[in-house]
């Protein structure tokens, strides 16, 4: 959340240094779904985070590059949500244990 957020301040204010980097780690993250998925959680609380933390840079963005990014981040939190939610929750796998089997 935090990298989209000061990417798109950075773009606004025109602090293209910090632009760049963070526009790098956005790139970085977003590579990583498709590779290992949300990472440290795979768990359906972050997904709403993630999710509504994607739409905003899709909608605001102005590098057509980190719209695509957005895009594609968005394309898998969907796909991943939709393959998992069952009957109001989440089904299958997830990486976080709430100890209440």
């Amino acid at each position: 959340m935090r990298e989209v957020a000061v990417y798109l301040f950075a773009e606004e204010t025109g602090n293209e240094a910090t632009r760049k980097l963070y526009k790098e780690r956005i790139t970085r993250n977003t590579r990583t779904l498709y590779n290992i998925g949300q990472g440290e959680w795979d768990s359906e609380n972050y997904l709403g985070h993630a999710l509504t933390t994607y739409v905003n840079l899709y909608d605001f963005a102005k590098d057509p590059e980190v719209k695509s990014y957005a895009k594609s981040a968005l394309d898998w939190l969907l796909t991943s949500g939709a393959l998992k939610y069952w009957r109001g929750g989440f089904g299958g796998p997830s990486k976080r244990d709430y100890s209440e089997g």
